[in-house]
């Protein structure tokens, strides 16, 4: 039988590390010996494929299966009879099944696989698809011959280039450069698509920067094919419709390509090439979007331990702030990212009536008929669409990992806030716009021009947001900490107050603001200070800094976390509804120290309490999370954001078990959210 293939060891955005800056050694970069062993892997791969190609003059074995160039379609060939090949190849096409070759006999045989051909020292391997990656084969030979590399015995590199300390050696070197072209290139970012009303749909992307490592480069960017497929995204550059082929680079970053053919139902994904070679990623996907980012918890700067984690499409995007000193939000190259929420008035029913203007949601999205967000008789509430996002929480030493994507890329992702009790996703759920108000016996979210409704139990609560009819509830846990989430990611840092704004304005005994301060302020809005306008956060007023929120689904007993993370017990809780009692609720065994307006040091980092405080101690307004916390025995339930009276220690982060669901203040409430799931 041919030799075994190896289990190949991918180019990897750790290998592409491995070169260091400056010709300093970097230890935390891929090794030489490394980079060795994946040249050697690839070499070793490479001739056990080419051991399945027919060759001249050859001693096979019974059973031995080879290809050829020269054989029809799916068509391989069994030895029957052991023996040595012929000097020259057998027609292959002949009608005979069995086929005499010297002193070997082949059988024919019908076969469904890689099609693979060998011209001139070019391996090419070709799948069903008709997708195709080149390879120049290296070995011992050809770096003598050919690149005038000297190896010692056994393929290893003479001693004095093996040294794992020097930068970069010759033969390395010398190897990447012989095989830039057949590596493929880094995705396209930047993908938007908006699908117009007339039915086209218009395409945004840039197309990738050259890989390089210590000078060398790895891979070129030559043509991006974009190729649209119905009901599905394509699998390869053959597997649909080509829409258009660009090769001249960022053609279509700021000014989109158009498809005006038929577009309903149809995915697009981009395929970036160099030569030959292509990015079959992910995240080349069209309606795709996948992003990372670890906070390393080592670092008590905030402004700088938030980092981006390479080979994600949030690698290459600026990260949003609120400019105080011009007075207006900076978007980055976050603006048209497709998870992005939308204001709307919700019907009661859950039906979505309208899109509001984002800029000012007196406006319908037309920008010119008025909307109905003062009209306290409509029959329905202002709120943000959010679609789908998985997201998944790991720890890796002092790093904590926070990764979010519009599908469920492994087992790891969830999407607590569209989870469907059957185990499916649901397309949408409604966060508040503006400070819950009590209405006629109901928690609406309305810009009323009067001060949000305080002074209520989380049992009036639950009430008042039931009275708008099924599936209305007031904020949740799983929800609440989906917007933190994205926060990290959008901002890159963690002091809200200083990335979009401090709280509205400041008191010791009432509020101080209306709803619908923020109505002409678009998505994000704060001040450096209090100010006579509403801050706002992903399109919702005072999201912390004004009137504590008390939402559903958290509770600590005892210094214990407990948490129910949907409605339904397909999160694994046993509860059929939200309660103020945490029975039925998942333990998650997080706990949290005794704490009173203590500033948040590191969080426990889990997938049910990404940001459960942890440790609230060794920090402060400035430093680490910024946010203080506070917490008590008994059964207490969650408040976040912090009060008009708390300054500082108020932010996205602020967290309160420390008061009983019956407690109520002048500065606590809730707000109203929808979910027909």
């Amino acid at each position: 039988m041919s030799n075994p293939l190896k289990a190949l060891i991918e180019f990897t955005s750790a290998y592409q590390q491995y070169a260091t800056k400056d010709g300093q050694a970097n230890p935390a970069a891929t090794t030489h010996a490394q980079m060795q062993e994946l040249f050697k892997n690839w070499s070793e791969i490479l001739a056990a494929l080419t051991n399945s190609i027919w060759q001249p003059s050859k001693i096979y074995s019974v059973g031995q299966i080879v290809s050829s160039p020269n054989m029809q379609p799916n068509t391989a060939a069994i030895c029957l009879t052991a023996g040595t090949s012929g000097s020259s190849e057998p027609e292959w096409e002949q009608e005979a099944t069995s086929i005499t070759d010297n002193g070997v006999v082949w059988n024919k045989i019908p076969v469904i696989g890689l099609g693979i051909t060998i011209t001139e020292g070019i391996a090419t391997i070709k799948s069903p698809l008709g997708d195709s990656v080149k390879f120049d084969q290296i070995n011992v030979d050809k770096l003598s011959s050919d690149l005038g590399i000297t190896i010692a015995d056994g393929g290893v590199p003479a001693a004095s280039a093996n040294d794992n300390n020097v930068p970069t050696t010759g033969w390395v070197r010398t190897l990447i450069e012989a095989n830039a072209s057949t590596f493929a290139p880094k995705p396209c970012y930047n993908r938007r698509l908006i699908r117009v009303d007339d039915g086209s749909v218009k395409l945004y992307w840039r197309d990738p920067e050259d890989t390089i490592a210590d000078g060398n480069v790895i891979a070129t960017w030559t043509k991006t094919v974009i190729v649209k497929k119905l009901g599905a995204y394509p699998a390869g550059p053959t597997d649909g419709v080509v829409v258009v082929t660009n090769t001249t680079k960022n053609l279509y970053a700021d000014t989109p390509y158009i498809d005006r053919s038929e577009t309903d139902g149809y995915l697009y994904r981009a395929f970036p090439y160099n030569q030959e070679s292509y990015s079959g990623s992910e995240l080349n996907k069209f309606e795709f979007f996948s992003y990372a980012i670890y906070i390393d918890e080592s670092d008590p700067v905030e402004a700088s331990c938030v980092h981006k984690v390479p080979g994600f499409d949030n690698y290459f995007l600026d990260n949003c702030f609120m400019n105080f000193v011009d007075n207006e939000f900076y978007w980055g190259d976050w603006k048209d990212e497709p998870w992005l929420p939308k204001p709307c008035m919700l019907k009661y029913s859950g039906e979505v009536d309208y899109y509001l203007n984002q800029d000012d949601y007196t406006k319908k999205e037309d920008g010119v008929t008025a909307s109905d967000v003062t009209n306290t008789a409509y029959e329905g509430n202002a709120m943000m669409e959010w679609g789908p996002i998985f997201t998944k929480v790991k720890r890796e030493g002092k790093r904590l990992y926070i990764y979010a994507a519009s599908h469920k890329l492994d087992d790891d992702y969830e999407c607590y806030s569209c989870l469907k009790s059957d185990g499916s996703y649901g397309e949408h759920f409604y966060m508040p716009i503006y400070e819950g108000s009590v209405i006629n016996s109901k928690l609406r979210s309305m810009s009323t021009g009067a001060r949000p409704t305080a002074s209520t139990t989380a049992e009036n609560e639950a009430v008042y947001a039931a009275n708008n009819g099924a599936n209305w509830t007031t904020t949740v846990w799983a929800d609440e900490q989906l917007m933190q989430i994205m926060g990290v990611i959008l901002f890159g840092r963690l002091n809200f107050q200083v990335a979009c704004g401090y709280n509205c304005g400041s008191s010791t005994s009432a509020l101080t603001h209306n709803c619908g301060s923020g109505n002409a302020k678009g998505m994000f809005y704060g001040q450096a200070s209090t100010s006579t306008y509403a801050t706002k956060f992903f399109g919702m007023e005072n999201w912390w800094g004004h009137r504590w929120r008390r939402p559903n689904g958290l509770m600590l007993i005892n210094y214990t976390v407990y948490v129910k993370m949907t409605r339904h017990t397909g999160d694994g809780s046993t509860a059929t509804e939200y309660n103020r009692t945490g029975a039925g609720y998942i333990n998650t065994g997080l706990t949290i120290p005794s704490a009173s307006e203590s500033y948040i040091k590191q969080t426990h980092g889990e997938k049910l309490g990404a940001f459960v405080p942890k440790i609230v101690s060794d920090s402060s307004a400035t430093t680490y999370f910024c946010d203080a916390c506070w917490s008590a025995s008994g059964t207490t339930m969650l408040l976040l954001g912090g009060g008009v009276s708390h300054g500082s220690p108020a932010g996205l982060f602020a967290f309160a078990v420390y008061f009983a669901p019956s407690y109520a203040a002048w500065y606590s409430g809730a707000s109203v959210s929808y979910k027909p799931f």
